[in-house]
């Protein structure tokens, strides 16, 4: 017969090893639903790939859904901001298409904020804040970003 206190032990590591469990299941469902996402933003503009309005929608919903899991993950942002920069460009209204510029850019400098020295990611600021109307100092501090962050000549 087991020890009381190995018991005891045991009991209390069992819930948190199912913790464990509930959390690394969560973490993997997210890794998934964020490839599957990026994988179909990927895709938007090479060769003839258009993308039907149902399936921009529904990448669009699974980007948010990430976002609300963790609305702080710079990789999400940007894919966010990604997404926002392609409905610009399909966008024949000039309002909606200046209103996802602006969200884009947005969203990427909210990514920014969570690693500041991701020079991709200032590449990318430099592209969304020159298509927002409150584009050009955040246009600026990209620009500079680029600079600090250019690779040293040896």
């Amino acid at each position: 017969m087991t020890p009381a206190p190995a018991r005891l032990l045991a009991l209390l590591a069992l819930p948190l090893a199912l913790l464990s469990l509930v959390h690394g299941v969560q973490v993997v469902e997210r890794d998934l639903a964020h490839t599957r996402a990026r994988t179909e933003v990927g895709f938007w503009g090479r060769g003839e790939y258009r993308p039907v309005a149902g399936r921009v929608e529904a990448t669009g919903r699974a980007i948010d859904a990430l976002l609300g899991a963790e609305p702080a993950q710079p990789d999400y942002l940007a894919l966010r901001a990604r997404y926002s920069a392609w409905r610009a460009y399909w966008s024949t209204d000039l309002g909606r298409r200046q209103a996802f510029n602006d969200e884009a850019m947005g969203y990427q400098l909210r990514s920014l904020r969570a690693r500041p020295a991701h020079r991709h990611g200032w590449a990318k600021m430099v592209e969304y804040a020159s298509g927002a109307t409150a584009g050009e100092p955040v246009l600026s501090l990209a620009r500079e970003r680029m600079v600090m962050l250019a690779p040293g000549e040896s």
